[in-house]
This record gives C-alpha cells, sequence and structure tokens, in this order.
C-alpha cells in the first residue's frame, strides 16, 4: 500500500456504519465498526435467518466528492437494484474528516457478497462493506 491507499484505508477504519431507526421492525439505530463485534446485528439476523450482509453506497465514485443531487440520484439507482433484498437506510460518518460529509447508505441483509461486490463495482466504489453474522470487514474493489 502506498501512502494515499493507507490514508484512505484509516479513513474506512474510522468510520462508523450507522443503521438509522425503522418503527416498523425490531431495529434500533446502531452503529457498525469494522473489525469489531457488533453484537446488536445478531439478534436482528436471527430473526431474519439471515448470516451474510453488506453495508454499501453509491456517493463518492472513486472518493471523488459529487454534488448532493448526483449523489441521492445514484442512490436512488441502487435502492432499486436493491429491491430483492430487505433494505435499511442508513450513512457512512466520518469520524475524522470534518470537509466529508455523511455518505448515505444501505445495509443489506442476506446479500451475498458476490452480488455485493458486483453492485459496489457497478457504482465505481473503492469499497464496501461485507459481513457475515457480527463481523464486519473491509472490502477492496
Amino acid at each position: 500500500m502506498n501512502i494515499e491507499d493507507d490514508s484512505l484505508l484509516n479513513s474506512f477504519l474510522r468510520t462508523a456504519y450507522v443503521l438509522f431507526p425503522d418503527g416498523e421492525t425490531i431495529l434500533k439505530e446502531l452503529c457498525i465498526r469494522i473489525g469489531d463485534n457488533n453484537h446488536q446485528l445478531l439478534p436482528i439476523l436471527q430473526t431474519m435467518n439471515l448470516t451474510d450482509w453488506a453495508f454499501i453506497t453509491a456517493w463518492n465514485p472513486q472518493v471523488q466528492a459529487l454534488s448532493r443531487t448526483e449523489n441521492e440520484e445514484r442512490n436512488q439507482q441502487l435502492e432499486k437494484d436493491l429491491m430483492p433484498y430487505a433494505v435499511f437506510r442508513g450513512e457512512g460518518r466520518p469520524q475524522l474528516a470534518d470537509d466529508w460529509e455523511a455518505e448515505q447508505s444501505f445495509w443489506v441483509p442476506g446479500i451475498a457478497e458476490e452480488e455485493a461486490i458486483r453492485l459496489g463495482r457497478k457504482y465505481n466504489q473503492r469499497a464496501i462493506i461485507q459481513g457475515k453474522w457480527n463481523q464486519a470487514r473491509l472490502v477492496w474493489l
């Protein structure tokens, strides 16, 4: 890895991947961290009888900031691509980058890693967050 890749990796690792409250499910706002035991996910996944999941966005392709309007349009298209799945809204909240807006995202339980990677590549992302049970890991694209 070079210095730019190390900086980007650190940014991804420090980001809080937050799921928003949803009054119609058991889901409460919770924060997913790469490398942590995200125990709050276990009851949700068990209730759904699922193990695999991904946290994905279409915002800011290749870590290049786009306008809010462009990002929202891209995420609307991604949401259409995710129609076969139960999708929960969330956002990636950077912890150190005051100049980087939180990215609207989706937590997608039940999506296979290969499909999440395909969608990440379709929307020109540098990485996605892939999970199994309560473990989250960064997958470089």
